[in-house]
C-alpha cells in the first residue's frame, strides 16, 4: 500500500470512529487516546424551527476526534433549514473552513494550523469531507496535529489542555454574503473544560458595531478571532503585533493613542492587503475627566458577561484582565512608556519606522516587567476604587460611575404655577437638587437651570414660536437665568427652591409645553495616586421634564400627548457610555430636542457656522455620517469629517426606538429650517417672520445622510420630486425602509 494510500485509509478509520461513537455504531476503537467528543450545546436540529433563520445559513459543530489528523462533525442548513452539502457550497464560490488552536498555561491561544503565509496561522487546507446525513457532515483534517513537525512552528499536541475549532462557513458576498462561525470548545481526551479564554464577548463589540465583522465580512465571532490573534502573531508588512489586546486596544485608543499622538501611525495590513490607518479613530465614549475623555478607559465596556452570536453565554472569564499586569500588556494603550530609562522609542509610521519622545515610567526604571502588580494591584470588581492606591480598578473607573466621588444628582421639579398661555403672572417652579443621601445640592460652583418649550397643536416636534428668547439662535425654549441662592429662593418645605420666570408666558398659544431642568454639579474635588489633584469636576444629573396643557395649565402625564420618544437613552449609552453635551449638562435627547428642534439654526455673525442646521435628526444624522459624507459643504465648518461611525449606517434600530423610523412619516412631522432672517437683538422667537428656507419633512431624514450633491439630479428628480420617498420605501414598498440590507451572521 503506497503511503498516499495510507494516509488516505488512516483518515478514514478516523472518520468512521467518529461516526461510531456519535451515532451508535457497533464495535470498539483500540485508539482510547483520541475519544469522539460531543458538544453539549448545540440545539439546533435539521429542519426544525429552531434552526431555521430566513436570512442565513446555520451551522454548528457536534462532535470532534484527534487521534491523527482531526475529524469534525458538524451541521450545515441553508436559510430554510434544508441541509447545504459543504462540496456543493464551495464548488459555487463558498467556502467551508476549519482551525484548530489550543490554550496554554499563559491563558492564551497557539494555532497548529499553517497559512501559506510563513509564521502565520490559518485555515486547514485539502482535507476530505464526507455526508452522514440529514444535513450533518464530517471535515477530516489534512494536518495530523499529533505530528509537531507538520504544525505551525512544530507546536506539540497536548491531549489534556482546552482546545477549540473554528469555523468560517459563508457564502455570496456584498450585501448578499451568508456566513456562520462555529465554533467548540473541548478536551481531546474527553476531560471536563476548566480552563477557557472568553475576555469579552462578541454582543459587547455590537453594542458600538452593530455587527462586526473583518477579513470581507465572512469573521464575525470573537471565539473566532481570538485562535490567530495571540502573542508573537505579527502583521507580516508593518510589524505591528495583531495580537488580539494590542490589537483592539490600539486601534481604539485611535487618535488618543500616546504614540499616534507623536508622530507614529498605527496601520495594519488587512484583507486583500487593504492598509488600515487607525489614526484618526475617535473612540466615542464621552466623559468630564479631560484625562480618559474620548479613551477606552472604561475596562468594562468590553471585558463584561455577555453572549457570543447565537445568543450563547460568553465572556465569563471577562474579570482576568485584571489578573498579573506586565508592561507588554499595559503598553499596548500606554504605548509611549519606558522602563529602563530610555528617552525615545521607535513605532511604525506606516512601514516606516519614526522616534517619538517617551516618557519614563513615573514609578521610575523596573527591570523586571513581570511584576508590575507589585505597585499596581488588580483590585476588586464591582467595587469602586477611585480614591484607592492605583489600582488597576481604581486607575479605569470612570468619573461618573464612581460612587466615592459621584454622589449624585437628582433634579426633581416638584409643583408649578402659571404655565396656561395668557396668565397674568410668570411661572413659577418649584424644584429640589439632591444628591443620592438626599443632601441639598449648594448653587454655587453648579450650574442648573430651567427652560420652557412647546409642541405647537398639529405638530410633533418644539416649535417655541412667540415665546421670549434673546438667543441669536432662531426658536430656542424661554430660558431662566442660572439657578441660585439670589434667584431661587427657599419653599415651603426644607429642600425645596422656587424659580420665578422673568415673564408670563405669551396669550394664544396652544399645544403641549414642557418644563425641563437639567445641569451638572461642577464643585468636585479629589485626589488620587494616579490624577492627582483635581478640582472643579463636572458630574451631570438626568433632566426631570414636567409636561402641561398651553391651554389650562393642567400637567399632561399621558405619554401619548408629551414629545414623541424616537431615540432612546439607552441606545446611545450602549455606544457612547455616558453623554455629554454642552460642558456636561446636556445627557438625554428628551432634553435635547427642546432646543435641537426643526427650526433651530445657528445665528451670529460669523459666516462659517451662520445659517446652519442643528435640528436633532438632521443633526445626529449628519455627524454618524461624518468621514463618509460626500456634501462639499462642510457641516459645522467640517468638524465632524474626523467620525469614522463604527456601526451600520442603515440600521436605525442602533438608535432609534421601534417602529420610529419607518415610512410614511407621521402626520406632523416638521421638515428641517437651514436658513432664517434674525436679528441679533430679536427678544421672542417669530418663525414666520424668521423663516427663508426649509426642507421638506422626508428631504430633512433621507438627504441628511446621503447628501451627495448630485443625488437630487440622479435619484429624486428621476424618481418625481423630494417628498414622494413613500412610494418605494414605505412599508411593503419595493424598498421598504425596514428591509435594509443588514446582515446579523450567526
Amino acid at each position: 500500500m503506497s503511503d498516499k494510500t495510507l494516509s488516505r485509509f488512516s483518515m478514514f478509520c478516523c472518520m468512521l470512529t467518529t461516526l461510531c461513537c456519535l451515532y451508535g455504531c457497533n464495535g470498539d476503537s483500540d485508539r482510547a487516546a483520541g475519544p469522539a467528543v460531543t458538544n453539549p450545546n448545540t440545539t439546533a436540529v435539521a429542519g426544525s424551527p429552531s434552526s431555521v433563520d430566513p436570512t442565513n445559513i446555520q451551522s454548528d459543530i457536534v462532535g470532534v476526534t484527534v487521534s491523527s489528523p482531526p475529524v469534525i462533525t458538524f451541521r450545515l442548513l441553508d436559510e430554510a433549514g434544508n441541509p447545504l452539502d459543504p462540496q456543493e457550497l464551495i464548488a459555487a464560490g463558498g467556502s467551508v473552513r476549519f482551525t484548530i488552536a489550543r490554550l496554554d498555561a499563559t491563558g492564551d491561544y497557539k494555532n497548529y494550523i499553517r497559512a501559506s503565509t510563513a509564521g502565520q496561522p490559518g485555515y486547514d487546507a485539502g482535507g476530505i469531507f464526507a455526508t452522514v446525513g440529514n444535513g450533518v457532515y464530517t471535515y477530516t483534517f489534512a494536518t495530523d496535529i499529533t505530528d509537531s513537525t507538520k504544525t505551525l512552528g512544530n507546536l506539540a499536541f497536548d491531549r489534556t489542555l482546552t482546545h477549540t475549532v473554528g469555523a468560517q462557513i459563508q457564502r455570496g458576498e456584498d450585501a448578499e454574503l451568508q456566513a456562520s462561525n462555529p465554533y467548540f470548545t473541548f478536551r481531546p481526551d474527553g476531560g471536563t473544560v476548566a480552563t477557557t479564554r472568553e475576555l469579552v464577548a462578541i454582543s459587547n463589540c455590537n453594542n458600538c458595531h452593530g455587527r462586526l465583522s473583518v477579513h470581507g465580512g465572512g469573521r464575525a465571532e470573537l471565539a473566532l478571532c481570538i485562535l490567530c490573534h495571540y502573542p508573537g502573531i505579527i502583521d507580516p508588512e508593518t510589524g505591528n503585533s495583531v495580537d488580539m489586546k494590542s490589537l483592539v486596544h490600539k486601534i481604539h485608543y485611535g487618535a488618543l493613542l500616546p504614540s499616534n499622538q507623536k508622530g507614529g501611525d498605527f496601520t495594519v495590513y488587512g484583507f486583500n492587503n487593504s492598509v488600515n490607518s487607525y489614526k484618526t479613530v475617535n473612540y466615542p465614549d464621552f466623559s468630564n475627566d479631560s484625562t480618559i475623555n474620548r479613551t477606552p478607559a472604561d475596562c468594562v465596556k468590553c471585558h463584561a458577561q455577555g453572549t457570543d452570536l447565537k445568543g450563547q453565554p460568553f465572556g465569563k472569564d471577562f474579570g482576568r484582565y485584571l489578573l498579573n499586569p506586565t508592561a507588554e500588556k499595559c503598553t499596548t494603550c500606554h504605548d509611549d512608556v519606558t522602563f529602563d530609562g530610555s528617552a525615545t522609542l521607535t513605532v511604525k509610521n506606516q512601514l516606516v519606522p519614526v522616534s517619538i519622545a517617551a516618557r519614563l515610567h513615573s514609578g521610575g526604571m523596573v527591570a523586571d516587567l513581570t511584576t508590575c502588580g507589585s505597585c499596581h494591584p488588580s483590585g476588586v470588581l464591582g467595587v469602586d476604587e477611585y480614591n484607592a492606591p492605583a489600582t488597576i480598578t481604581g486607575a479605569h473607573t470612570i468619573l461618573e460611575k464612581s460612587v466615592t466621588v459621584n454622589t449624585g444628582v437628582n433634579l426633581d421639579i416638584v409643583s408649578v404655577q402659571n404655565i396656561a398661555s395668557g396668565s397674568a403672572a410668570p411661572p413659577a417652579i418649584t424644584f429640589t437638587l439632591k444628591d443620592n443621601a438626599g443632601a441639598t445640592i449648594p448653587f454655587t460652583g453648579n450650574n442648573f437651570v430651567l427652560r420652557i418649550a412647546y409642541i405647537p397643536t398639529g405638530s410633533l416636534d418644539y416649535s417655541n414660536d412667540l415665546l421670549p428668547s434673546t438667543s441669536d439662535h432662531s426658536a430656542q425654549p424661554f430660558a431662566g437665568a442660572t439657578l441660585s441662592a439670589a434667584n431661587a429662593p427657599a419653599g415651603a418645605n426644607a429642600g425645596e427652591f422656587v424659580y420665578t420666570f422673568p415673564s408670563p408666558i405669551p396669550a394664544g398659544l396652544t399645544g403641549t409645553g414642557v418644563i425641563t431642568l437639567d445641569g451638572r454639579r461642577g464643585d468636585i474635588a479629589y485626589s488620587t495616586p494616579h490624577k492627582g489633584n483635581v478640582v472643579n469636576a463636572r458630574v451631570p444629573g438626568q433632566p426631570d421634564q414636567w409636561f402641561f396643557d398651553l391651554a389650562t395649565g393642567n400637567q399632561v402625564t399621558d405619554a401619548a400627548q408629551q414629545r414623541r420618544q424616537v431615540v432612546e437613552d439607552s441606545r446611545c449609552l450602549k455606544c457612547h457610555d455616558v453623554l455629554r453635551g454642552h460642558g456636561g449638562s446636556r445627557i438625554s435627547v428628551a432634553d435635547c430636542v427642546t432646543c435641537h428642534n426643526p427650526y433651530a439654526v445657528v445665528g451670529g455673525s460669523d459666516p462659517a457656522t451662520n445659517n446652519e442646521a442643528f435640528d436633532m435628526k438632521y443633526l445626529i444624522h449628519k455627524i454618524h455620517t461624518g468621514g463618509d459624507s460626500e456634501a462639499t459643504v462642510p457641516f459645522f465648518s467640517d468638524d465632524f469629517k474626523e467620525i469614522r461611525y463604527p456601526g451600520i449606517k442603515g440600521d436605525c434600530l442602533a438608535c432609534h426606538a421601534p417602529d420610529t423610523y419607518l415610512l410614511p412619516l407621521k402626520s406632523g412631522v416638521v421638515g428641517t429650517v437651514v436658513e432664517v432672517t434674525r436679528s441679533t437683538t430679536a427678544t421672542t422667537n417669530n418663525l414666520q417672520a424668521e423663516i427663508t428656507q426649509q426642507l421638506g419633512p422626508y428631504e430633512s431624514v433621507c438627504m441628511s445622510c446621503h447628501d451627495n450633491p448630485t443625488f437630487r439630479d440622479e435619484h429624486l428628480a428621476p424618481m418625481g420630486g423630494v417628498e414622494i420617498c413613500t412610494n418605494c420605501h414605505g412599508t411593503g414598498g419595493i424598498k421598504a425602509v425596514e428591509d435594509h440590507p443588514i446582515k446579523r451572521f450567526l
